[in-house]
């Protein structure tokens, strides 16, 4: 990838240091995120993000960068505009590369317009990074077109900020696809004004949407006249359509139903620095094509350690025991000016997600432990390993169990530490009763009730037998087996 520059789009007088990105992340769910912006947050000093982003968004933020939520939820905003423009500014002329993070598209109703001029005004070098519009991408995932051909060739959309003390200011254009966002707080001034300035009449098709592309998600399908009823149970945030497009939503109602359609499911595995080759069929990709909203929730920052040198070419044995630890080790390769060719031994692996990402290195394990721990790998080696070698790529802290046992057996451990792990202190994501927060290590489970102290009433899943021993020092609740619930579901 190559490196970030200010964008030539930005008009300014006099140049600072810094600059700002100004970006988008769509309607909500992650897959909708495009890859500028992933090459954007990858580069960033300081990320200000709003309430509305995904919290997956920001796993993609470096550990070492500063992460600020600026809020913005319909009447509880933590900062206003005007302190938002100072933060960003301040960090902009200290030198930062500074990310500003919105939900949708960054000037569709999100104020990036006004974050233009100030930045300008400053002499602030900027960057406009488009993202899908929420008022169009929320519409299309619910299986509503925004036009067609045979009823809709107009597109209009206001917001509900057009109300004031209950009553609307200006007039709705007449359009034959009216979107309406923030409205649902103001539905009876809008509705009333919709029927006075357009050709919709009580009996037009309308439908409110909630939470759109997020495991909360509902959709109700009415009318213009019906529509006050059920705005007034509705909370923030919701999108109103109106208009014929409404009736096509019949085609495709339960086009995305799962079996896992309205869970949210809540992934503490940390974020490897080193890229980890694309594997398909993982098990949060596996939960998300079956309908969950995965949540990429990483409690621990992981860091690469530079390891010396150590010899690769005479061990009998080469034994990993996480995605992380085989992506680390590839680098400590490159690091050395050595691949793959220098590496001897049978390889081992524990769990099918390491195997996957030993494969994307065009390495074949020789054995992949079905037990996802050390004492897995163990049941693959010989019991008399007088003699043997063993290279162990791993955590700064990784327990001595391989070590011990393969040394009783006669063998001898060569450990290589390439990363260690550390509670991440830059965020954390609001949690609800009902999530599926999946622990993937011992590890996480420390991280993530060190930033937790009291959690709502969650269902608790984790990888291996140990990890599920040491949540019990901290969760009296019920504990699946990641791997039973993926033998069920495959």
């Amino acid at each position: 990838m190559g490196s970030l520059s200010p964008s030539r789009y930005s008009r300014v007088t006099k140049r600072v240091p810094g600059y700002v990105y100004l970006v988008g992340v769509g309607p909500g769910e992650p897959d909708c995120v495009t890859q500028r912006v992933l090459d954007v947050l990858g580069q960033a000093d300081v990320v200000l993000y709003d309430y509305l982003v995904h919290s997956s968004v920001l796993a993609h933020v470096p550990p070492q960068a500063t992460v600020v939520c600026v809020g913005k939820q319909r009447g509880r905003h933590s900062q206003t505009q005007v302190q938002i423009n100072t933060q960003m500014i301040a960090y902009a002329q200290d030198g930062h590369r500074v990310v500003r993070l919105k939900g949708g598209s960054p000037t569709v109703f999100g104020r990036g317009g006004e974050e233009m001029i100030a930045l300008t005004e400053a002499g602030i070098a900027f960057e406009l990074v488009p993202g899908v519009s929420s008022v169009f991408g929320v519409l299309e995932r619910v299986g509503i077109p925004v036009t067609h051909r045979d009823c809709a060739r107009s597109v209009a959309v206001v917001s509900g900020a057009s109300a004031h003390q209950g009553e609307w200011r200006g007039r709705v254009p007449n359009a034959d696809t009216l979107i309406a966002v923030m409205a649902v707080k103001n539905s009876a001034a809008f509705i009333q004004q919709v029927l006075a300035d357009t050709d919709h009449t009580p009996d037009t098709p309308a439908a409110i949407i909630y939470k759109g592309t997020s495991a909360h998600e509902q959709v109700w399908v009415t009318t213009v006249g019906g529509m006050q009823a059920i705005a007034s149970e509705v909370q923030s945030p919701a999108l109103v359509v109106i208009g014929p497009v409404v009736r096509y939503r019949e085609y495709c109602e339960g086009y995305r139903q799962g079996p896992l359609t309205g869970t949210r499911i809540v992934s503490l595995r940390p974020q490897s620095p080193v890229a980890l080759p694309t594997t398909r069929g993982s098990w949060e990709a596996q939960w998300q094509a079956d309908g969950a909203d995965v949540v990429r929730y990483p409690v621990q920052d992981i860091h690469r350690i530079a390891a010396p040198m150590v010899p690769v070419d005479t061990a009998d044995w080469v034994v990993f025991t996480s995605q992380i630890a085989v992506s680390c080790f590839v680098d400590w390769l490159r690091e050395h000016r050595l691949d793959w060719r220098s590496v001897s031994g049978k390889v081992l692996a524990i769990g099918s997600a390491t195997s996957a990402v030993l494969r994307a290195v065009g390495i074949q394990a020789d054995g992949v432990a079905e037990q996802s721990d050390q004492e897995g790998v163990l049941d693959l080696f010989p019991q008399n390993m007088s003699g043997e070698s063993v290279l162990f790529p791993c955590s700064e802290r990784a327990r001595p169990m391989l070590t011990d046992t393969v040394t009783q057996r006669g063998g001898q451990v060569v450990v290589l530490p390439v990363y260690t792990a550390v509670t991440q202190q830059r965020y954390t994501v609001p949690l609800y009763d009902g999530d599926c927060v999946v622990f993937t290590s011992a590890g996480t489970v420390a991280a993530f009730f060190e930033k937790h102290e009291t959690v709502p009433d969650i269902v608790a899943w984790v990888w291996g037998e140990r990890t599920k021993q040491a949540l019990r020092g901290y969760f009296s609740g019920p504990i699946r087996l990641v791997e039973d619930m993926l033998n069920k579901q495959g």
